[in-house]
C-alpha cells in the first residue's frame, strides 16, 4: 500500500499495473485485482467508483456487474478493450499548460480561451507520456500508447457500456464446425486446381471478414481456431484429391499425352464421360500434311534411320500444332492430319490453322541442314486446309476407339493437300478457309480445281507471310495478271505472263506448261 499521507488523501486506491497478451500487445485489462484479500479496482474502474460513490458492485459468472450493467471478464478477470483510436484520440493536456493555467488563476488574470471550463464535469486521468519513464506499451491499432491511455480506454469502454464481449467457445466451435464442413461440401465438387485453391484461398478470408464483422458488434471472435481448422480441413481435402482424383488425371495424361493436344487431355480429364463412342457436327479447320517423295526415301533408308527421321520431323511439327491449339488426328506414316476448333471451341480456329501451317513450313526449312546430313537430301512438305462442317468424336467399336472426324470437309482438306502438285506449291487453302483469315495473312488465288464428289469447282489459295511476301512483291502481281488472262481463256497472253516470271515462280512454271497444253489441245465439236 502507499504511504500513509498518500493514501489518506485518496477517495480511492487502484492498481495502475499492466500486464500484456504474450505477443506484447495490450488488448485486455484486469477489472480489479486482489491484494491482501481486499478488492483494488484498475484506475478507471477506480475513478468511476469514486465519481458514482452509490454504485453497487457484484461478480457474476457473466462479469463484474455495475447497476445492473455487467463489464464482460474471461476467467482470468481481465476485460477486453474497445480502442476508439490511435494515441491521442482522447484529449490531452501537458503538466505545463496545466502549471501555466493556475499561475494564471493566482495572478489574477484572465484564463485562456477554454481553459476555464478545460476539466468541468470531466474524468481526468495524471500519467506521463515520456518514453525514458518506461509507460509506453503497444496497442492492437498504435505501437506507442502511453499507460494512461489504457485506462482511460476502459472508463471510455465503461461509460458507453460497449466492451468487447467474448463469444463463448462452444459457439466457437460450431462455427469452425459449420465453415469446416461447408467448405469440403464445396469443394468436392471440383476438381481441377484454379477452383480449389479458389474457394480454399476464399475461405480463409472468412475469418478475418468474420471477425471484423464481430468487432463492429462488439463481440471478440477467436480466429485462429477457425484458421487452423480450415486450413486442416483443406489440406486434408486436397491430399485426399491428389490421391483419388491424381491419380485418374495421372491415368489420362499418361495414356493420351502423345496423341491428344494438352487442351483435350484437359478436357477429358474435366468430362470423362467424352471417353465414350458418338460425335458431334462442328464447323472445324483441317489440316492434312505429306511429305513429298516419301515412298522413294522409305526404300533408301535402314529402318532404323527412317525411325529415327519420321520422329524427329513429326515431334517438331506436332510441337507446334499443339502450340497452336490444334488435336492431332492421327499419323498415317509421314502424314499428319490434325483439325482445330474441338473439342475445346476456339473463335480464331481458322487462323490458328494457317499459321501454324506457315509456322511448319518455316520449320521445316530451318531443319534442312539437319535432314541433308540424316537421309542425304532436302526434305519437302505439302500440307492442304479447309474449313467447313464435319462430325468429329470418339469412333470406332466398343473396346477401341479414336477421337477424330469425319464428313466432306475433310475429305476435301486431303484433297487439296495432293493437289499442292498442280501448282508446284506446298501450302493450299480453301476459299472457306481464305474468307475466315484474308485479314491475317497474304493470298494469291491459284485458280479453280475440280475435286471428286463436288459439281461446283472448288477456289483454292496459298497463303504467305509478310516475309514471304516483301521478298518479291511484283512477282505476285504479275502472276495475278496472268492468271485473269488465263480464266478469260486467253492462254496465249497468259503464257506470255507467265513466262516472264517462270523463272522465279514454281506456280508460274505450272500455269505456262497449262497454257501450252490449252494452246495445243483439239477445240471441242
Amino acid at each position: 500500500m502507499p504511504i500513509p499521507e498518500v493514501a489518506k488523501t485518496s477517495a480511492m486506491l487502484c492498481n495502475v499495473n499492466l500486464a500484456p497478451d504474450k505477443d506484447g500487445i495490450y488488448r485486455k485489462i484486469p477489472g480489479f485485482s486482489l491484494f491482501d484479500h481486499r478488492a483494488i479496482p484498475s484506475m478507471g474502474l477506480g475513478l468511476f467508483l469514486s465519481a458514482h460513490p452509490e454504485t453497487r458492485a457484484s461478480m457474476t459468472k457473466q462479469g463484474l456487474q455495475l447497476n445492473g450493467y455487467t463489464i464482460p471478464m474471461d476467467k482470468q478477470g481481465k476485460t477486453t478493450l474497445q480502442y476508439k483510436g490511435a494515441s491521442g484520440t482522447h484529449t490531452s493536456f501537458s503538466a505545463a499548460w496545466v502549471l501555466q493555467s493556475q499561475i494564471l488563476f493566482q495572478s489574477g488574470k484572465a484564463p485562456r480561451p477554454g481553459e476555464k471550463a478545460a476539466f468541468k464535469d470531466k474524468y481526468v486521468f495524471f500519467g506521463f507520456s515520456a518514453p525514458g519513464l518506461f509507460d509506453i506499451h503497444a496497442s492492437p491499432i498504435n505501437s506507442h500508447s502511453p499507460g494512461v491511455e489504457i485506462h482511460a480506454t476502459f472508463l471510455d469502454n465503461l461509460l458507453s457500456q460497449n466492451f468487447i464481449k467474448i463469444i463463448p467457445f462452444f459457439l466457437t466451435l460450431i462455427l469452425a464446425f459449420s465453415l469446416t464442413i461447408s467448405c469440403s461440401i464445396l469443394i468436392s465438387f471440383f476438381t481441377r486446381a484454379r477452383p480449389l485453391v479458389a474457394i480454399g484461398i476464399g475461405y480463409l478470408f472468412i475469418p478475418g471478414a468474420l471477425g471484423l464483422l464481430a468487432y463492429k458488434m462488439d463481440f471478440w471472435l477467436p480466429l485462429a481456431i477457425l484458421q487452423i481448422s480450415l486450413a486442416l480441413a483443406i489440406t486434408f481435402i486436397l491430399i485426399a484429391n491428389y490421391a483419388v482424383e491424381g491419380r485418374r488425371r495421372r491415368f489420362i495424361k499418361n495414356a493420351f499425352n502423345h496423341y491428344l493436344s494438352p487442351q483435350v487431355i484437359e478436357q477429358l480429364i474435366l468430362q470423362p464421360d467424352l471417353l465414350r463412342l458418338g460425335g458431334e457436327r462442328r464447323n472445324l479447320s483441317i489440316f492434312f500434311s505429306d511429305l513429298e517423295s516419301f515412298t522413294s526415301l522409305a526404300e533408301m533408308l535402314e529402318p532404323e534411320a527412317l525411325t529415327r527421321f519420321l520422329n524427329l520431323y513429326l515431334t517438331a511439327m506436332t510441337n507446334i500444332i499443339h502450340q497452336e491449339g490444334g488435336t492431332i488426328d492421327k499419323y498415317e506414316g509421314d502424314a499428319i492430319i490434325a483439325f482445330w476448333n474441338a473439342p475445346l471451341k476456339t473463335q480464331d480456329h481458322a487462323v490458328k490453322c494457317v499459321r501454324a501451317a506457315l509456322a511448319c513450313q518455316e520449320k521445316l526449312n530451318q531443319m534442312q541442314p539437319r535432314f541433308i546430313e540424316q537421309v542425304g537430301q532436302k526434305i519437302f512438305m505439302r500440307i492442304g486446309i479447309n474449313t467447313g462442317l464435319a462430325v468429329v468424336g470418339n469412333m470406332g467399336s466398343q473396346t477401341r476407339f479414336d477421337y477424330t472426324m469425319v464428313g466432306d470437309a475433310v475429305n476435301l482438306a486431303a484433297r487439296l493437300e495432293s493437289a499442292n502438285k498442280r501448282f508446284n506449291t506446298y501450302t493450299m487453302v480453301s476459299q472457306a478457309t481464305h474468307e475466315l483469315t484474308k485479314s491475317n495473312f497474304y493470298f494469291r488465288e491459284l485458280g479453280k480445281i475440280a475435286v471428286k464428289g463436288r459439281k461446283q469447282k472448288v477456289r483454292v489459295y496459298e497463303p504467305m507471310t509478310p516475309e514471304t511476301y516483301g521478298i518479291n512483291p511484283m512477282v505476285y502481281q504479275t502472276f495475278e495478271q496472268g492468271l485473269a488472262l488465263y480464266h478469260e481463256g486467253q492462254f496465249k497472253q497468259a503464257e506470255s505472263i507467265f513466262s516472264s516470271i517462270a523463272h522465279k515462280d514454281p506456280a508460274a512454271r505450272a500455269y505456262l506448261h497449262i497454257c501450252k497444253q490449252k494452246q495445243t489441245a483439239p477445240k471441242p465439236g
